[in-house]
Order: C-alpha cells, then structure tokens, then sequence
C-alpha cells in the first residue's frame, strides 16, 4: 500500500468514526427528551404531570366542581380566591393584587420568598406537621400534613414557619405557624410554609388534598385563579435555567464524544510513516543564490560579507583549521598549500569596503580562484 493510499484510509476511517460518534449522541438526546417530554413539562405548573407539578390540584379542584382559571397576574372581579404558588410578579403587579385582596378576595401564597407572605421566623426540619394550636375554622379537619423530602420542595428545604402574632393560624404554637391568616382590608392572605402539600407526588399523602380543597374552595364550587407570573423580566429564572436538563445532558455527551475522538486520532498507531522530505540545496548554491539576490537589490556589501564568510568557512574545514581561525592565518596556509600570491589571497579574504557591483564581482571571481586552487591542492 502506498502512502497516499494509507493516508486515504485514514481520512475515511476518521470520518466513518466521527458520523458514528455524532450519530450516537443525536439518538440518545432523542431518547432522552422523549422520555423527559413523557414526563411532562414545569416545576409547579397547572399543566405539569411531573411529581413537582400542578395537574393533580387542578383536577382535585375541578372534581370538587370548581372552575379552575389560570390568570397572568390578577383574577377578574369574578374569582374571590386566587393561588399564588410562584411570585415572578414586578412591583405593579403586586400592588394591584393586593388591592384585589382588600376589594374582598383570598390570596392563598405557598411562596414564602414572595412580599406578599407573611414575615417567615423557622425552618421546618420535620416532614410530618400536626395542627398544633389552630384556630382556623377550615382547617379544623385537617389533622396531619406530609412535606416529603427536600428534593421535592422548590426552596431545596421542607417548609417554613411564619410570624402568627395578630393573626389567624394552624400546624403552630400561636406564636409561628406553617399556616397563617392575616386580614387586608375585606379580604386576607394567608400564607403556606411550603408548596409541597400541593404538588402532584404529595397531594394524596396524609392531609394535603384537604388542606388543598379547604383553602381554595373554602365557600364550596366556585372560581379559583392560579396565577402565573410569565411576565417578561419579571421572573426569577436566568437564561440557563431556561434549558432543559436533558439538553444540557445531551451537550455534554457530545463533548465527551468530541474529547474521545480527539485523543483517537491523536495518537498514531503502526509503524512511523517516512514524510516526504524538502529539497536540499548545497551550501554553496544557496550562498550565491543569497548573493545574486543581494545584488539585485544593490546591497553590495552585504552579499560580498556573504560571499567571502561561505570560502572563509570551506577553506577552514578544507585545511582543517579552527572555525575561528583568522583571516590572516588562512592566508598563510593558502599561499603554503597552492602556491597563490600571499597578499592576494589576503586582501580577498579580509573584509575590505565594497560598495558597488564592479568590485562584488571582481571579489567574487578572486573567491572563486582560491576555493578552485584550495579543492585541487587537497586532492594531491
């Protein structure tokens, strides 16, 4: 096989593996948001079939006979109870949802970051809550709540416990509750520890349907608003937690597929392979060949120190001398050996000022002679 043949060979295998590699991770990412698309969409979304979703609250609702609205970011004067489960709302938007409430609406909020909840005062370590001192009427039912584990609940934590002090509350000692209700103007807010209790992998572990149906139907079937907060820059989620964990998944496969084939084709496996060499110029062709180029841009002083460095240098490594030897030294050997003039071979190998192509010829042409006397002087 030539080496223009085993270079072929190599090129096609590189590409064959590089279409494998690419091909493997395009089918797994396929596999892989198909199986995250069966799943079903947001974290504590209404439409979200996933264990950190809503759909399961909003057909608990709907089986109980009420009409489940979702609002961008205030219900209409129809909804008297509104479920605010992710505060993404900007200033403005807040204000006018607090003026719904004080027109005579129940906000219920499970997000304990959000302005519109109740000052928070503990964390709740434990996943079992009990109604403790509870004097809300609706809750009077509800005996035991499950928080899960702290993977499921969106603050990475079980719950909190808010300020309870002038205010109705449940699942608390009076002082802090996981449930609180406070009063604005004809209406009120009451704020929930946790969206846990809500959520489609909870909602039918201990009490949590109840509390569930308590708080947004306390008054039986009827509109209930879940709002969303997808108000452009008004969220709190940057540009990479917009993509998709299988997507990031599938990003770094490929980069672990490019790494790897990197390092394959890095390595050269076999025997060396004999690359084609450059053209060698003999030494001294390629003095004149500097020198010719020299002249041609009139730099005659510069070709002539070119000229007269190459014969001092062959002459040296003729006679054997050292690489440093002298001008002068050269000289006496070169007279001894050939016979030539002293003085003669002298004043061509010592560097006289030489400033037009006249004498860069006539110094070239003296070079010449001694390199010829000097090479038939070592043949005798």
């Amino acid at each position: 096989m030539t080496q223009a043949q085993r270079t072929a060979t190599g090129s096609r295998r590189g590409i064959v593996v590089g279409v494998a590699a690419v091909v493997v991770v395009l089918v797994v990412a396929v596999l892989l948001a198909g199986d995250s698309g069966s799943g079903g969409g947001e974290p504590l979304s209404p439409s979200s079939t996933s264990d950190d979703g809503l759909r399961g609250l909003v057909l608990l609702l709907q089986g109980f006979g009420a009409d489940v609205r979702t609002a961008p970011e205030v219900p209409d004067g129809t909804v008297h109870v509104a479920f605010l489960v992710r505060d993404g709302l900007d200033s403005g938007a807040r204000s006018r949802l607090r003026a719904w409430v004080q027109g005579g609406g129940t906000l219920v909020v499970a997000d304990t970051s959000s302005p519109l909840s109740a000052s928070t005062t503990s964390v709740i370590a434990s996943s079992t809550v009990t109604p403790g001192a509870c004097d809300i009427a609706a809750l009077g039912d509800v005996e035991r709540l499950d928080l899960g584990a702290p993977s499921i609940s969106n603050l990475g934590e079980l719950g909190d416990r808010f300020d309870a002090t002038n205010a109705s509350s449940c699942f608390g000692d009076g002082n802090d509750a996981f449930v609180v209700r406070r009063a604005e103007g004809r209406g009120a807010i009451v704020s929930v520890g946790s969206t846990s209790p809500f959520v489609n992998a909870l909602l039918t572990h201990a009490d949590n349907s109840v509390l569930a149906v308590r708080l947004l139907l306390p008054n039986g079937p009827e509109p209930v608003a879940v709002l969303s907060s997808a108000i452009v820059g008004g969220g709190q989620e940057t540009l990479f937690d917009l993509i998709a964990e299988r997507v990031a998944q599938a990003f770094v496969q490929a980069g672990i597929a490019f790494v790897l084939y990197a390092l394959w084709r890095a390595r050269r496996l076999g025997r060396p392979v004999i690359e084609p060499q450059s053209v060698q110029i003999a030494g001294s062709q390629l003095v004149r060949a500097v020198g010719a180029l020299e002249q041609r841009t009139r730099a005659a002083q510069r070709a002539a120190t070119v000229v007269r460095a190459d014969a001092l240098r062959s002459i040296r490594h003729r006679y054997g001398l050292a690489p440093d030897a002298p001008a002068e030294v050269v000289a006496d050997v070169v007279a001894a050996g050939t016979g030539l003039d002293h003085d003669r071979v002298a004043a061509a190998l010592r560097p006289p000022a030489v400033y037009d192509e006249a004498s860069l010829v006539e110094l070239t042409h003296e070079l010449d002679v001694i390199r010829k006397e000097v090479l038939d002087d070592s043949r005798r």
